[in-house]
């Protein structure tokens, strides 16, 4: 089992701005600050699937979301805002594909009340 706990993204030049979990379909940005959040996100999961030196060419995984946020998202949010973590993964090389033939979904939110509370993280383990 893989486990990664992903650290808050930051993305700006003279404004930083910083976000503990990917953002929600709900979230109403420009098409380039979503892209720029997109990409800190993928290059986050990278980074930390390189540190723990993850096994690649699993063939079938499950990635587990758990999500500790003030307002968690529904389900559905959640499998479309993780697209950046899941073409992570597979940019990394632990699967090929993100179809549903080799990538199944668990998703579990937590309701916490403190921002500083706010946790993301992911385990990935091959079925």
């Amino acid at each position: 089992m893989i486990h990664v706990e992903l650290r808050p993204v930051a993305i700006g030049k003279r404004v930083i701005r910083i976000k503990r979990t990917p953002p929600s379909l709900n979230a109403r940005m420009h098409w380039a600050v979503r892209a720029n959040w997109t990409e800190a996100w993928k290059r986050s999961v990278l980074d930390e699937l390189e540190t723990s030196k993850a096994p690649k060419n699993l063939g079938k995984i499950r990635i587990t979301i758990h999500n500790h946020a003030i307002r968690p998202c529904d389900a559905d949010n959640m499998f479309a805002s993780i697209k950046p973590i899941t073409d992570a993964v597979v940019l990394y090389g632990i699967v090929k594909d993100d179809s549903y033939e080799f990538v199944k979904y668990d998703y579990e939110p937590v309701k916490v009340h403190h921002r500083i509370d706010e946790r993301f993280f992911i385990q990935i383990e091959k079925v």
